[in-house]
């Protein structure tokens, strides 16, 4: 008889011994922010929206905060930082893979090194500069198993997106 339970019991012993196997190679450090900013200064030019007091970016900075607080329910304080990445011959790639009529962006906290973008290819590339602190790879956490996933991901090429 198959039950949600057994399901759900299964599923999450399929998942720890997928992480149990594949940790080995990462090297679990503390998050630096620094890393982040300084990979999306030099690829792309952005604009910080962090203080856009405009409606849209409340909504988003309030649903950001949940999100987070979700992911990280342990964190003390959220800092946000909102950046729009600007349309231009360094961010072609990465508009021409989403919608004519948006806007890619990166929300990012400075203490978690949470983030949301609309973004596949800033997602691939700012989990694995992101990596997993030693508390998050000591228990085995939804950021380690995310980052096991994405590290076991063909690289692609954000041309092909």
């Amino acid at each position: 008889m198959h039950n949600e339970r057994t399901s759900h019991t299964r599923q999450n012993f399929e998942e720890k011994e997928y992480i149990r196997k594949n940790k080995k190679g990462i090297i679990p450090c503390d998050f630096n922010f620094e890393i982040y900013e300084t990979f999306l200064k030099e690829n792309y030019d952005c604009k910080d929206i962090t203080e856009n007091k405009t409606e849209a970016n409340k909504i988003h900075m309030r649903i950001f905060i949940e999100n987070q607080e979700q992911c990280f329910p342990d964190a003390s304080e959220v800092q946000p930082v909102f950046y729009e990445i600007l349309k231009n011959a360094k961010s072609e790639s990465l508009y021409n893979a989403i919608d004519s009529n948006e806007v890619v962006y990166v929300y990012m906290d400075k203490k978690t090194g949470y983030y949301e973008t609309n973004s596949r290819f800033l997602s691939y590339k700012l989990t694995l500069l992101r990596g997993v602190t030693p508390e998050e790879y000591a228990c085995d956490s939804p950021q380690l198993l995310h980052l096991i996933t994405i590290k076991n991901m063909r690289p692609f090429d954000p041309e092909k997106l």
